[in-house]
């Protein structure tokens, strides 16, 4: 994410119209004075300050994926007020003043195709979707690994038996192999299909 904690600008007349456009919401705070506002713009959260003729741009920050959704709220641990959502599933706490912020959760933003546990644990499971695979804690609900494949769907996944390897099945019809640790790539099996790979098993003779 990128910060620009100590920018201050005046935008112009034009400048703001064509910003009135593009601000999806806005909403006040209680750190806030009447005349501050926090605005979204796609995947900037700004902090900006309303006068008649024109708009002062305090703070802006950069999230990762365009913010669908922001609301007042309060982490008393943290002190950050203002919580806030984006399309590609993260969720973060925010500070309406300084504009820090923190991860506090993440998502897969498109169906989840596959889901395994490993042989006898209940404590993790792995999931399938566009995009990624991820390793999840099972009590923390936390995401503890995510392996990346852009622009391809996951179709299945599965662990082999003993447990060095997730194999998954894609959409361009190969097998991929990673380790959990470490999510690097193990071995692919190209032209595995001629078209999706969406079932996938191991077992032991």
């Amino acid at each position: 994410a990128i910060c620009f904690s100590n920018m201050t600008s005046i935008i112009s007349d034009r400048m703001m119209d064509q910003m009135k456009d593009k601000v999806t919401s806005m909403i006040e705070s209680g750190q806030l004075s009447e005349l501050e506002h926090l605005s979204v713009l796609g995947k900037l959260v700004a902090l900006v300050e309303i006068e008649p003729t024109k708009l002062i741009l305090k703070r802006i920050v950069q999230l990762a994926g365009p913010v669908k959704s922001i609301s007042n709220g309060y982490d008393f641990k943290s002190g950050k007020d203002t919580f806030v959502g984006t399309s590609l599933g993260n969720q973060y706490i925010m500070n309406s003043r300084s504009l820090d912020f923190e991860l506090r959760g993440t998502s897969h933003y498109d169906s989840v195709t596959d889901i395994c546990f490993p042989e006898g644990c209940s404590e993790l499971f792995i999931t399938a979707s566009r995009n990624d695979i991820r390793v999840w804690d099972a009590y923390k609900r936390q995401e503890l690994l995510r392996i990346q494949v852009p622009n391809l769907v996951c179709r299945c996944i599965c662990l082999s038996p003993d447990g060095g390897n997730i194999i998954s099945g894609w959409d361009d019809g190969k097998i991929r192999a990673f380790k959990p640790q470490s999510g690097s790539l193990a071995y692919m099996i190209t032209d595995a299909h001629d078209g999706e790979v969406d079932r996938k098993s191991t077992r032991l003779n």
